[in-house]
């Protein structure tokens, strides 16, 4: 499906790219996310009707499930379905058809694993099936099966996939009692969450974590204090009016990389535009933050 958001208009093909971690750049328009996510479901379904499907939605953040509730409501006429699973009710959901269901039997749950060893042969089918398969295994087994789907999912572009699979692993070997081993997953499991932007998840991932003894501080809006040297330079051109383009060439840098640095200076600083991060970096200097040097 990734491939058909190439025929997507520019701003919703960009904004599907940092959705899914693909790319870097401010946070995208809900708005225009909602369209691109439309775009892709109508298309693929001219080829065969998709089934999209929101597991854990409970823990799915409030911009995201927004733009998937917009979505479901619109998709009256494509032979698309979305399907939310979800433990509680999420306001943002009302309205739309539920169904409530209770765990499976034995024989059900062997004869969907069956199902799905059929799903496909590409690294992020194959990734997925394992990480179901180790959800629905016996404890003994299920090890193999998280590793396997970490190290298939690892090798796709799709992190909030990978994500998952190092927490859901992580949970798996505290339940176990391995306190140190699962330390090691549910780090990996919020290092990516924290990048991509999913905050639900990213608490879970903490809660998991004080569990096993470690205490995690919720990142909130920071300082100039927390950027890098090149973070902040670039930061300081960019409110000085220098495109991107412009600034790459003077810093000798790619365009790519001037992108790279402001989208993890515009998450350190809890900002989502050029006026806020240049009202943020005058607030800071009053303050009294150094500016930077050599710029």
């Amino acid at each position: 499906m990734l491939d058909l958001g190439r025929r997507l208009p520019g701003r919703q093909r960009d904004a599907v790219g940092v959705a899914l971690g693909l790319t870097t750049g401010p946070v995208p328009d809900r708005f225009v996310l909602g369209l691109a996510v439309l775009g892709l479901l109508s298309e693929a379904s001219t080829q065969r009707p998709p089934l999209c499907l929101i597991d854990d939605a409970q823990w799915v953040d409030a911009a995201s499930l927004q733009v998937l509730a917009f979505v479901a409501r619109r998709l009256q006429a494509e032979p698309v379905a979305v399907l939310f699973a979800t433990r509680g009710g999420e306001a943002v959901l009302d309205g739309l058809p539920e169904l409530e269901v209770r765990g499976l039997r034995d024989e059900d749950a062997e004869a969907l694993e069956q199902l799905t060893a059929a799903g496909g042969t590409s690294d992020w089918a194959l990734g997925l099936t394992a990480r179901c398969r180790a959800l629905l295994t016996a404890d003994h087994q299920a090890e193999d099966l998280y590793r396997e789907a970490i190290d298939r999912l690892g090798r796709t572009r799709l992190r909030p996939d990978l994500a998952r699979a190092h927490l859901q692993y992580g949970e798996w070997l505290r339940r176990q009692r391995r306190q140190a081993d699962a330390r090691g997953q549910l780090q990996c499991a919020l290092d990516l969450f924290t990048q991509i932007g999913m905050a639900g998840f990213a608490q879970r991932t903490r809660t998991e974590l004080a569990a096993t003894g470690v205490r995690t501080r919720r990142p909130g809006p920071g300082a100039q204090g927390d950027l890098t040297a090149q973070e902040l330079r670039i930061c300081r051109l960019v409110t000085q009016g220098e495109t991107n383009n412009e600034i790459a060439t003077r810093l000798f840098i790619s365009l790519r990389t001037v992108q790279y640095h402001l989208h993890k200076a515009f998450h350190k600083l809890g900002v989502t535009s050029h006026t806020q991060l240049a009202r943020r970096l005058t607030e800071d200097e009053d303050k009294g933050f150094p500016s930077p040097t050599g710029s």
